[in-house]
């Protein structure tokens, strides 16, 4: 039986954390209500390939993040540890071309957090091959391949990517490099870019800055034309459209960084173009990307299923109207009955609705029976209704009375709090003194 045990143990561990083909942004993941919904990779990398300005000679960025629960954090005081050794390694025809490691350290203060599935650990690396006695890429494909090892644990995560290197523009005015995402605004050429650790998707409602490096003459003055296009069935419309102004410096290297126009991109796919003038010259640099919800709730892949916790947002007679719609009116009823509700119309993020919705996970996390749904409970409602508790009693195992859980929320001026006592002694916790 322990043979078993340990059988299954080390398959889990294998197919869970195996070398995939290539690397994914995300991984598909079966719901308990059994449609799958993406979520960001237990590991994610991402690469970026800039030039010296002086010499030409290519300088690496790598990015990684690694999920909280991912790694093994042991408590030393108030604080919680991990340690794991980040390994890349960069191959061609089969061989390896460069490999390098780093060890990391990650400190939390919260216990919660160390197991968290939505928190990850991010670096950024670089690597300068010329100072480091190594050679530039030439034209042709290589693996980029990444390994994290945690050292408490000894869980390991492989996988990579392919890069496919050709060289500059044929064009003795202007070179380039691609286009990438930046999570921050800051540009700093003397260390690692925080570009995005995954390589084709963007989070919705995000700042990103859009970022390539040019390179021509000394103190030349560039312009360019930013275009962004929503993309469906192949077919490009523009979407918006800016301008961007650019001097390069004495070694003539300058940047394009454009912050995203965050707060009107909704999900989908789209196309970021640069067009660089120079010289009576045009220049394009373009790369498609998406627009993602990395952890979008659970209710909202389905909106028949998002309906269902708005009972408490709802009149009866309402709630009876909108079982009668078909899906298509009600798609149109949901997004009209939060457009309503978003405080924020300059956006066209719902904040409102994430708050909501995230409480609604929360809840079937948090309460959930055998017979039903967190949010059905009286401690769901509650909870989508009025959030985290400020303090909470807990008398579960109360010998003196039945067991009862006593939420308290304090406000400036007054405080509201709720019982829910267990009378059947069955972990069902109802609301008393139920007010409407």
């Amino acid at each position: 039986m322990r043979l078993y045990s340990y059988l299954l143990l080390f398959l889990f561990a294998t197919i869970a954390f195996a070398q995939n083909d290539y690397q994914q942004d995300f991984q598909k993941i079966k719901s308990r209500y059994n449609y799958n919904v993406s979520r960001p990779s237990v590991v994610n990398f991402n690469y970026f390939i800039d030039y010296n300005a002086a010499s030409l000679d290519q300088v690496f960025h790598l990015a990684v993040s690694i999920q909280n629960d991912f790694l093994q954090f042991n408590r030393e005081n108030e604080r919680f540890t991990s340690q794991y050794l980040v390994s890349l390694i960069i191959r061609k025809d089969d061989k390896t071309w460069y490999s390098k490691s780093w060890q990391k350290d990650a400190v939390l203060y919260d216990f919660e957090t160390t197991n968290s599935k939505r928190d990850y650990q991010y670096n950024a690396f670089k690597v300068n091959f010329s100072e480091e006695g190594g050679q530039n890429f030439e034209d042709g494909a290589y693996e980029v391949l990444l390994e994290v090892h945690d050292k408490f644990s000894s869980r390991e995560y492989k996988n990579k990517r392919k890069l496919e290197y050709s060289a500059w523009l044929d064009s003795d005015s202007l070179k380039n490099t691609e286009i990438v995402f930046l999570k921050d605004d800051i540009v700093d050429f003397s260390r690692a870019f925080d570009i995005t650790a995954t390589k084709n998707n963007i989070n919705i409602n995000t700042p990103y800055n859009a970022f390539a490096c040019l390179f021509s003459e000394a103190d030349q003055h560039i312009e360019a034309n930013i275009r962004i296009y929503t993309v469906k069935d192949e077919e490009k419309n523009l979407f918006m459209q800016d301008f961007y102004e650019t001097q390069s410096d004495s070694l003539g290297k300058s940047y394009i960084k454009y912050l995203m126009p965050y707060k009107k991109m909704t999900e989908g796919k789209y196309s970021i173009r640069f067009s660089v003038s120079l010289d009576e010259a045009d220049y394009e640099i373009e790369r498609d990307f998406n627009v993602l919800w990395f952890l979008k709730p659970l209710y909202l892949y389905k909106v028949d299923l998002a309906v269902r916790p708005l009972k408490y947002l709802l009149s009866p007679k309402e709630m009876e109207s909108v079982k009668d719609l078909e899906m298509n009116d009600l798609t149109s009823w949901f997004n009209d009955f939060w457009k309503e509700r978003d405080p924020d119309s300059t956006t066209v993020f719902n904040e409102l609705q994430e708050v909501y919705y995230k409480r609604v996970t929360e809840s079937v996390r948090s309460f959930s029976t055998r017979f039903q749904e967190g949010w059905q409970t009286d401690r769901g409602m509650v909870y989508l209704l009025y959030g985290e508790p400020s303090e909470v009693e807990n008398r579960k195992y109360s010998v003196s009375s039945l067991p009862h859980i006593i939420w308290k929320y304090n406000y400036e001026e007054n405080e509201r709090q709720f019982i829910f006592v267990d009378k059947t002694k069955n972990g069902d916790f109802i609301l008393v003194d139920n007010e409407n």
